[in-house]
């Protein structure tokens, strides 16, 4: 017998998707609030008033927001709070109402409950949904009073509606000025102020109500320029402006730089495409107007069936950058960029650098510092592993814990389960499901896995899960269920990259040859597929004597969670020559690697490289940074950055160095920059290596003074200058 039906959404339904919707930021839901409240004006006059006070229990606090606009009826309440996936009418219609996803205000209940209180016709109306999404109607359409009148702060006889969300105490409180900052600077919210008076009062600080206003930089217009999007009808125009200043970092929602994404009232999001990590995306602002993205909208809205693909982001952080339209905004917005950020580029590139007199020093400084730092790194990257040894395995586990994708990328988890646990079904939860596109199953719902024998490890079944990863970068977790038994992974989503991964498909060493200097340590990787996770490996070695060598090594998952990896450490003798390693699986797989034991060479790391620049790039977000680059690290040193101001002087074309390169405040700091960037990167380094240490503040700040106590005095030798030379 077949049976047909709906399904059915749940309480803790409704809440999963309202916390993914709000991640448990207040701010984001008195944006909803406050946008609905003008959307309600339908661009008419009016204040919007928002007011923070006591909640109505101890450590809780109410945050209400109140307009003088139209109102609504009970049953408007009803139309506008109850239906999750509705359609907005203005929208709907063709007009420009931010209600884009039929959920809005309604999923602020999260953080509490939330209560509606309206006035139209002279009829008071009050509607309450709590955190459960359990609704109520206190008053429906009775004659308005007036402590109703009141009680929304509105003149009698007029029209209105207030939203008061009561936060729990648990949810996070802005403090006063945190809250007025991050409501003025917001995307969503700056055509809103700068049209509109909304007024922010806050009783745990009276002294800062009043009206907000943005503070942002706005700059100086260097491009404005109409195109059309490929394969979508209507004009675009793109408006950008220099700003005076570099900003601290890439776009967001709170940034002065980037480029604002719009369509009618709405703000989706700020950001500056593939070109958000030049160096001139910190230095340029401005708005996309893109018409299209209505038309769009109204067709998803208009359409019988919700789409796979929708514009918009589920969290409403923006766009999806999976939707066609982002992708032909993305490559216009690019094309017509690219040339102004070449530019910007070009004003820095090679045109204000150090003198001759530095760069001769730089040189003699890099040739001091070179062996220090080879030997430094060595230290790091052969120093035996401190690892906890891998846990028995569990009746249930995900391999790996933890995974670094890219934005959108398929990615897949293995999961090990002991075969005597039954076949039942498997359920895959997230706070941020709807981030992720499933392959082959639906996240909260139970499902049959094609469960196999594991082909190395007895008693064990496995199975592969593949989904693509979120667009935004951050951090997500995803719950495994199978059996009454749970396990997490954690999902890292990071900067795309451009070098590409080869991963093992054996058993292997990885290089297969190194070489090690005699009574030094060496750790050989070794490599296998990921499934290898937890396997244990016989090691052996022959040929010249070594002080010390592993006898049996775990295999675990790498850093990004791609393969299984394992160092083999090994300590040589005082003998020179080649000794032969092996490690071996209990399967009969094996790897071999080769390892010299021979002086060292003079030149450091087989060619190690070191460069000193000082960069006279004027959009510079830090002081200095150290990159290695085919075997070089270079070191760049930003003058103009602002915690150098003065140290250094302006550029003098004429002379062709900065002013005061070679004065001895100016020599002293570059001492104390240099010593400090490869103190950092090598405390970077040796996090990357032994993560499970100790890295409190303390113990950190402790690893990079030692460092640097290891270049200074050669960098003093090099590059300090007397008062009569300077």
């Amino acid at each position: 017998m077949s049976k047909r039906t709906n399904l059915e959404t749940t309480a803790l339904g409704v809440a999963q998707a309202a916390t993914q919707a709000m991640l448990g930021d207040i701010v984001r839901g008195l944006i909803e609030l406050v946008t609905n409240a003008d959307d309600a004006y339908q661009g008419q006059d009016g204040d919007i008033v928002i007011e923070v006070s006591p909640g109505d229990n101890v450590g809780e606090l109410s945050y209400t927001v109140r307009d003088n606009a139209t109102g609504l009826t009970a049953q408007g309440l009803y139309d506008a709070f109850t239906e999750i996936g509705g359609k907005k009418s203005h929208l709907a219609k063709g007009g420009m109402s931010r209600g884009l996803l039929g959920r809005g205000a309604k999923d602020c209940a999260i953080f509490g409950s939330i209560t509606f209180e309206a006035i139209r016709d002279a009829k008071y109306s009050s509607l309450v949904i709590d955190r459960q999404g359990a609704i109520s109607y206190p008053a429906e359409d009775l004659p308005a009073s007036e402590s109703n009148f009141g009680s929304l702060q509105i003149p009698v006889g007029s029209a209105g509606l207030s939203a008061r969300i009561n936060a729990r105490a648990t949810v996070d409180q802005p403090k006063p000025a945190k809250l007025r900052e991050k409501l003025a600077s917001d995307a969503q919210l700056r055509d809103l102020i700068s049209q509109r008076s909304v007024i922010l009062k806050d009783f745990r600080e009276p002294a800062l109500d009043g009206q907000l206003k943005s503070s942002l930089p706005v700059g100086e217009e260097v491009l404005n320029e109409k195109f059309v999007l490929d394969g979508y009808a209507g004009q675009c125009q793109i408006v950008v402006r220099r700003l005076a200043e570099p900003q601290s970092g890439d776009p967001d929602a709170n940034s002065a730089n980037g480029l604002l994404i719009k369509a009618g009232t709405t703000v989706f999001q700020n950001t500056w495409f593939a070109l958000k990590s030049r160096p001139a995306s910190r230095l340029l602002s401005g708005e996309v107007i893109v018409p299209p993205i209505i038309g769009t909208l109204i067709e998803e809205l208009n359409s019988e069936e919700f789409p796979e693909n929708p514009l918009v982001t589920p969290t409403r952080d923006g766009l999806s950058q999976r939707h066609p339209l982002y992708k032909a905004l993305a490559s216009s917005v690019t094309r017509i960029c690219l040339p102004l950020f070449d530019a910007i580029a070009g004003e820095n590139a090679g045109q204000k650098t150090e003198g001759k007199k530095l760069a001769e020093d730089f040189r003699v400084a890099a040739n001091a510092i070179k062996n220090e730092l080879a030997n430094l790194l060595r230290e790091i990257d052969d120093e035996e592993d401190s690892a906890e040894p891998w846990p028995v395995a569990s009746d249930f586990e995900a391999i790996p814990h933890q995974i670094q994708v890219q934005p959108d990328e398929k990615f897949s988890i293995t999961l090990r389960a002991d075969e005597k646990l039954s076949s039942g079904g498997l359920v895959i939860e997230s706070v941020e499901s709807s981030s992720f596109a499933s392959v082959g199953f639906d996240f909260g719902v139970p499902f049959q896995a094609a469960w196999q024998p594991h082909a190395r490890l007895a008693a064990k079944k496995s199975t592969t899960i593949s989904m693509h990863a979120p667009e935004l970068l951050g951090v997500y977790d995803v719950r495994f269920t199978y059996y009454g038994k749970s396990c997490q992974v954690r999902v890292v989503v990071v900067e795309p990259s451009s070098k590409p991964v080869t991963l093992p498909t054996e058993l292997q060493f990885s290089p297969k040859s190194a070489s090690v200097s005699p009574g030094r340590g060496k750790n050989l990787e070794v490599q296998a597929p990921l499934e290898y996770v937890g396997q244990v490996l016989q090691i052996s070695h022959s040929g010249v004597p070594v002080a010390k060598c592993s006898t049996e090594v775990t295999l675990r998952p790498d850093a990004t969670g791609r393969f299984a990896q394992a160092n083999v450490h090994v300590k040589s003798g005082s003998n020179k020559g080649l000794v032969e390693i092996e490690a071996k699986a209990v399967t009969g797989e094996s790897a071999n690697a080769a390892l010299n034991i021979v002086e060292a060479q003079p030149s450091g790391l087989g060619g190690l490289e070191v460069k000193f620049v000082l960069d006279g790039d004027k959009a510079a977000v830090s002081r200095y940074d150290v990159e290695l680059r085919e075997g070089k690290f270079i070191c760049k040193i930003y003058p103009y950055y602002k915690a150098f101001a003065g140290v250094f002087g302006n550029h003098n074309e004429e002379l062709g160095k900065f002013e005061n390169e070679d004065s001895v405040a100016g020599r002293t700091v570059l001492v104390q920059s240099v010593a400090q960037a490869f103190a950092e990167h090598l405390t970077e380094r040796e996090f990357v290596k032994k993560p499970e240490g100790r890295w409190d503040a303390a113990s950190t700040n402790s690893k990079v003074r030692k460092y640097a106590e290891r270049f200074l005095p050669l960098l003093h030798r090099s590059l300090q200058v007397s008062d009569e030379a300077a």
